[in-house]
């Protein structure tokens, strides 16, 4: 995406994704579990196929919505596949086959490349570092489907050079406290470059975006 000086300076790749706007409680989980059955079971079905993947991240904003998203796990007791009947009985064990991780954005945080004792200098994390690191049960997965939850937190904000100061102003939020437009920017940050960096170590095929509010109200 343009306007981006971490990307430009990087040089990562644009990423494909795909908003899908539904009203809180209209079943933006279940749609999920509709997108991730249709893309494993064609994989399964198709292996050579690319636009399919068995290989599936879901990315939400805290360790509540986290754990509300279990039932996207094949294995969970309470899943959707069987509690909605979204797919015919005979294909659930084939589910299974799926690599399915879900976790929330700041898991992405970047790590320290100091250590206490020494302070022995580590340099900068490469991204296949970063992948090993903050998603280990999808090492040498390629190809990944990936699912961001309440994802309107995920997006690069407008930002500007203030005229004398090096601080940034951020435009895209409006008349929001300043405190709580630092909270966003550093949020959105560590997402999005996440998937910046996932992308170029392991390719994302493309994401969805999930949320009631992709946009602004102010």
């Amino acid at each position: 995406e343009p306007n981006d000086p971490v990307s430009i300076e990087k040089a990562y790749k644009g990423l494909r994704r795909y908003c899908c706007k539904m009203a809180t409680g209209s079943g933006k989980t279940v749609v999920m579990a509709m997108l991730i059955a249709w893309s494993t079971l064609n994989k399964v079905q198709n292996k050579q196929d690319t636009r399919f993947t068995d290989a599936i991240l879901v990315v939400c904003p805290n360790l509540t919505i986290k754990e509300r998203l279990q039932v996207l796990q094949p294995s969970n007791p309470k899943n959707y596949y069987e509690e909605f009947d979204l797919v015919p009985r005979s294909l659930l064990t084939i589910l299974t086959k799926a690599k399915i991780v879900i976790t929330n954005w700041q898991a992405f945080n970047p790590q320290d490349d100091t250590r206490t004792k020494g302070v022995v200098q580590r340099g900068e994390e490469s991204d296949s570092a970063f992948c090993r690191r903050v998603l280990p049960d999808l090492r040498g997965k390629k190809n990944l489907l990936v699912i961001n939850d309440e994802a309107h937190h995920a997006y690069r904000p407008k930002q500007k050079e203030q005229e004398g100061k090096g601080q940034l102003l951020f435009t895209a939020k409006g008349t929001m406290e300043e405190e709580e437009l630092e909270e966003e920017y550093e949020e959105a940050t560590v997402w999005i470059n996440a998937l910046d960096r996932i992308n170029a170590a392991q390719n994302i095929n493309f994401c969805i975006d999930t949320s009631a509010t992709p946009f602004y109200i102010k």
